[in-house]
């Protein structure tokens, strides 16, 4: 998505560190160690699309439910 829109920031989050090449990293990309469970206060009207992939197993059952209904 960074290399697709150069003129947008992307911020990839992940609760353990991934194996990333930082040759291939384009400068409008970085990447952060963080946990949903415990909120993402410093992103709050920060974030213009999500998009996640298999954290299913990584998030508590009441986060879901409360994310869950704040989106309806």
């Amino acid at each position: 998505m960074a290399n697709k829109f150069p003129h947008v920031d992307i911020t990839g989050i992940d609760l353990a560190p991934g194996i990333v090449n930082e040759d291939y990293v384009p400068v409008n990309c970085r990447f952060e160690l963080d946990d949903v469970n415990r909120g993402l206060p410093h992103f709050y009207a920060q974030m213009d699309l999500v998009h996640m992939r298999a954290v299913a197993s990584g998030v508590s059952r009441r986060r879901l439910l409360l994310s869950y209904s704040f989106s309806l």
